[in-house]
């Protein structure tokens, strides 16, 4: 048996594989680079709306919050909670995005990076870092 051999039979299969491609009307593999969305900037892909919607957890998972930013009424829930929050984005320090309640507290804060700080309470001053961990249910 010689070495072509066996690349000779792996082009045979890939042309009788094109040929059945073609004949079934199949032009491009699924998933291809043209069935893919790409962020535009202009509205969120599919992917960056299901992001918006999420639980998160500390990194020991003691703590965690439902965050839902579908709409442009943001709403947050903690974790054992039935209390749904309503928060409004104002500017953090450092270019950083916050999340408060209508009490003024801070809820969270989000880096231009992604990473997310939950606050506990008015009188903590540095945030926890928390991860999305999981989908959730809308907080309708």
């Amino acid at each position: 048996m010689t070495t072509d051999r066996p690349w000779a039979c792996l082009v045979a299969l890939l042309a009788a594989l094109a040929g059945a491609c073609a004949e079934s009307g199949a032009s491009q593999p699924a998933n291809s680079p043209e069935d893919r969305e790409v962020a535009t900037g202009k509205e969120p892909t599919t992917y960056q709306r299901s992001r918006s919607l999420g639980h998160y957890s500390t990194l020991d998972g003691k703590f965690g919050v439902i965050l839902d930013r579908r709409t442009e009424v943001i709403k947050a829930r903690l974790d054992g909670s039935n209390d749904v929050k309503v928060l409004a984005a104002s500017g953090g320090p450092h270019g950083t995005t916050e999340y408060r309640s209508d009490d003024g507290s801070i809820w969270l804060r989000v880096d231009e990076h992604g990473s997310v700080l939950l606050f506990q309470g008015p009188e903590q001053e540095q945030g926890v870092e928390v991860v999305h961990d999981a989908d959730a249910e809308p907080l309708d």
